[in-house]
């Protein structure tokens, strides 16, 4: 058996389906699909997890703005783990490019027996990977469960995600890809949880996070 990754236009006004469904791939198991838009370029970045072959990788495909393949399918989690997944993806509008966070694992496992948050830069126009995998968090309380989202007033992105006893955590990441600050607590207190989210007000100029507090997230 195999599912099958599937991509449909909707009208922004009635919510008409345009046109049918169209089919990208079959995989064992195709999971945790996120898809952002470049007006730059004109084109979508589709982002994924695909559990068909070991190691498990994150793919990436460009879809132009009728949703037509655009080029191949990469990789875009480059590193020497086992398993990545779980994506989450933001456009920069003022470089025209995506960031995207997934987690990973090792095997054999180096000694920190969890999950760890990686994110890559991806160029927009043409969906070139610009530097390497960029670690986001790599320590023994296992980090995952990453949103982002992109301040274009800053130009720079918050990644905000599960790990450790106190969560979730967010951590500036600038246009380069490099860490800005130390990461810094969301979930005080006895609201901690994970499952987390993020978006940029731009008129107001704040983040707003939602998370899942307490048993929830276990």
């Amino acid at each position: 058996l195999h599912s099958e990754l599937r991509i449909q236009r909707v009208n922004a006004i009635n919510g008409a389906l345009i046109g049918a469904s169209t089919w990208i791939r079959n995989s064992p198991t195709v999971i945790a699909t996120k898809v952002a838009y470049s007006p730059t370029s004109d084109s979508y970045l589709l982002v994924w997890e695909d559990q068909a072959t070991v190691p498990w990788p994150v793919y990436g495909l460009r879809l132009n703005s009728t949703a037509g393949s655009v080029g191949s399918i990469f990789n875009i989690s480059n590193g020497t783990y086992k398993y990545a997944g779980d994506p989450a993806i933001a456009h920069n509008s003022v470089n025209n490019e995506y960031l995207v966070t997934f987690n990973t694992y090792y095997e054999p496992d180096p000694g920190n027996t969890c999950w760890n948050l990686f994110a890559q830069r991806v160029r927009a126009s043409d969906g070139a990977l610009l530097g390497g995998n960029i670690t986001i968090g790599a320590t023994t309380e296992c980090e995952s469960g990453a949103s982002v989202a992109y301040d274009s007033n800053m130009n720079r992105y918050l990644v905000v995600y599960e790990g450790g006893a106190t969560r979730p955590w967010g951590q500036f990441v600038s246009n380069t890809g490099t860490l800005v600050g130390a990461r810094f607590d969301i979930g005080v207190g006895a609201f901690n949880g994970g499952m987390s989210g993020v978006a940029w007000n731009s008129l107001t100029r704040e983040w707003f996070v939602t998370w899942a507090s307490c048993c929830s997230a276990d």
